[in-house]
């Protein structure tokens, strides 16, 4: 390996299989910015319950180990956004998925 090989592996370090991973269902989680305030209790529901699920396998993935707590922190987070969607808590869950958000900004930021 080169001086050529160097951008290949800067965008490897950068995209891991866990970032692009993370990258995705984070992404596929923005949805609910649009499903909140339709109270669209199904499809928060499908979407809290798949990707909190999701998000908790792949931080096994992981190879930076010191952010995996907080990797399942954040899975713990969204699973919040559905538990107040199934007790009717509009508000819990809108405060959980601004805190998700802040928490996946901030991971996002300095795990990979």
């Amino acid at each position: 390996m080169g001086a050529a090989d160097e951008p290949y592996e800067a965008f490897d370090a950068e995209n891991t299989a866990f970032g692009l991973a993370f990258a995705e269902l984070t992404t596929f989680a923005s949805t609910i910015d649009t499903l909140l305030p339709r109270r669209d209790v199904r499809h928060i529901l499908l979407l809290t319950d798949t990707v909190a699920a999701d998000l908790s396998a792949d931080a096994s993935t992981m190879s930076n180990l010191a952010a995996r707590p907080d990797v399942y922190a954040l899975a713990e987070k969204l699973a919040e956004v559905g538990t107040a969607v199934r007790d009717g808590d509009w508000a819990a869950a809108e405060a959980s998925w601004s805190a998700f958000q802040t928490e996946a900004d901030t991971i996002e930021a300095r795990a990979f």
